[in-house]
């Protein structure tokens, strides 16, 4: 998978495989969910992850936050 610039210097070592499995279970299903449970859903796994991958902005919203966590993770 294609890993923009902004993302391929994120360490991403601390994400557990479990945290791993969730962020890519939500984003599966994410098209099957309420507006509100989805944002309710990536708001909570972002802040989750973004606490380990310290320093990064989440500019684009926890969504795409969460994309290329699961990006990087799978690039590396």
């Amino acid at each position: 998978p294609y890993l923009p610039p902004e993302a391929a210097g994120w360490d991403v070592s601390a994400v557990t495989a479990e945290e791993l499995g969730a962020a890519r279970s939500f984003l599966d299903r994410r098209q099957g969910l309420t507006p509100e449970a989805r944002l309710q859903v990536a708001t909570a796994l972002a802040g989750r992850l973004h606490a380990k991958v310290a320093g990064v902005p989440v500019n684009d919203g926890p969504e795409r936050f969460l994309e290329l966590v699961v990006t990087a993770k799978l690039s590396r």
